[in-house]
């Protein structure tokens, strides 16, 4: 009877300790187990299908299947300063499913200046994907081949004698030029022009002295000698205009005006979708191809995870904030 009595109880203990680890175990595998889509992705584009937004989305693409087994289905809604995909992405299920891809300036500086049909809050920050300056481009008959030369002009004529093609209220080819201004201590004119490529043939023809103008765009025409290319307004030199230096450099120190591109989804999406399209993203901006062709744009890799995108974000709102009232940009609520 006693040993029955120990058979029993060593019997029961056993057994208990074995559904102990399978519920371990499940409870682990339930902890690793990564997000996966059931359906195709629809990554909604804030530009043209031919812009650079869709290239880099074309681009990342096959390692977004590769990794997470769904293809990414480009959906191009470009029109109203990104707000149009912005607005289709905080309405759709917050399952992963639905992201944007669009550019950071949109929702630090835009919101400050225009009434937008949604609050940034809105959207949940996946990552950052790469970034981008651009060129100060002056028509060749503007007698300056610095940038030290232009702002002694400029100082030397009534205010407001040069002008630069901008591209809309808070777009990086009218914060770019303004803040220049603000910390040259000159004046100029904004003309605005429906989009970069308007802006560009602008500054080419003579319609205006001078532009901001995306760097795969500049660089043939300085090449050519049709633009002069005095400098750039990130705080890094190009890789693709390696000659020519910083804003930054030549005696402005900070001055940065670089567009990120970030992808969101709307609030409340799981974090686990969120990391694993991150680790998509990342994956697919290590490969050389890939890495090689963003270059080729003009473009640097510019990778960072949810919580440094909301930092860089609180970060650049205020920045830009203070900028747009120093500069008296006014806002059109």
């Amino acid at each position: 009877m006693m040993n029955n009595a120990k058979n029993s109880t060593a019997l029961l203990i056993a057994t208990v300790f074995l559904f102990t680890l399978v519920a371990m175990s499940q409870v682990a595998s339930a902890a690793n187990e990564r997000w996966r889509p059931n359906r195709p992705i629809r990554l909604v584009v804030a530009g043209s299908a031919g812009g650079a937004f869709s290239i880099i989305s074309r681009l990342l693409a096959p390692t977004v299947k590769e990794v997470l087994g769904q293809p990414m289905v480009l959906d191009n809604r470009g029109g109203r300063g990104g707000t149009i995909a912005g607005d289709i992405v905080v309405r759709a299920k917050p399952d992963g499913h639905t992201i944007l891809i669009t550019n950071g300036l949109l929702l630090t500086v835009r919101p400050q200046l225009h009434k937008m049909p949604y609050k940034v809050k809105d959207l949940a920050p996946i990552s950052t994907l790469v970034r981008g300056q651009y060129m100060l481009a002056l028509h060749p008959s503007v007698k300056a081949n610095n940038l030290k030369e232009f702002i002694a002009l400029a100082k030397s004529k009534p205010a407001g004698h040069f002008n630069y093609a901008g591209t809309g209220l808070g777009a990086p080819s009218h914060l770019a030029p303004e803040l220049l201004s603000l910390r040259a201590g000159i004046k100029m004119t904004n003309i605005p022009y429906k989009g970069g490529a308007k802006a560009a043939a602008a500054a080419l023809s003579g319609e205006v002295h001078m532009a901001f103008v995306s760097m795969v765009s500049a660089v043939p025409f300085v090449k050519a000698g049709r633009l002069k290319g005095i400098a750039v307004s990130g705080l890094a030199r190009a890789s693709i205009a390696p000659n020519v230096p910083t804003v930054a450099e030549l005696g402005f120190p900070g001055f940065d005006v670089s567009a990120w591109f970030g992808m969101f989804a709307p609030a409340k999406t799981p974090k686990g979708a969120l990391d694993a399209l991150a680790d998509a993203f990342a994956k697919g901006l290590e490969k050389p191809d890939v890495k090689k062709a963003i270059t080729k744009l003009g473009y640097a890799i510019y990778f960072n995870r949810t919580n440094d995108v909301v930092t860089l974000m609180r970060d650049e709102t205020k920045m830009w904030g203070k900028t747009l009232k120093a500069a008296n940009i006014k806002t059109k609520k």
